[in-house]
């Protein structure tokens, strides 16, 4: 594939490629480790594709540190070091975002209201019928 592709494989799972000349911008953001790591940073790098806007994941990883702010870990300054020098040999924009807005997290969100009203109507019949 050489320089035409940009490939990313997780242990355990399956190799992901990207043309380069396909690629609008590479995007990352920082949070927390999730699971059991709620305390660990960890760096999500997504790729923007030119023909769907949605992005996708590229990798993540995380770095257990101390630390005050996510922008300012080992983390963040890693992630930045390594997408900043694929920008700049594919010249590829690269962005840091506080909070990339993927089809998931939406998706997740849209949910939120539905279980609002599914945890109110709940509450009433129990109410109603403890009564």
């Amino acid at each position: 594939m050489g320089d035409t592709h940009i490939c990313y494989k997780a242990e355990g799972k399956k190799e992901l490629c990207f043309k380069v000349d396909e690629i609008l911008e590479l995007q990352f953001e920082m949070g927390n480790g999730g699971g059991r790591h709620q305390d660990i940073p960890a760096a999500i790098a997504y790729v923007i594709l030119k023909a769907d806007p949605d992005p996708q994941n590229l990798f993540y990883f995380s770095i257990s540190e101390e630390y005050v702010l996510l922008n300012q870990t080992k983390a963040h300054d890693f992630c930045s070091k390594v997408l900043n020098h694929i920008g700049e040999r594919y010249r590829i924009p690269v962005t840091y975002k506080l909070s990339i807005d993927t089809k998931k997290k939406q998706n997740a969100i849209a949910m939120v209201p539905l279980l609002l009203v599914i945890i109110f109507f709940i509450i009433w019949l129990r109410l109603k019928f403890l009564n």
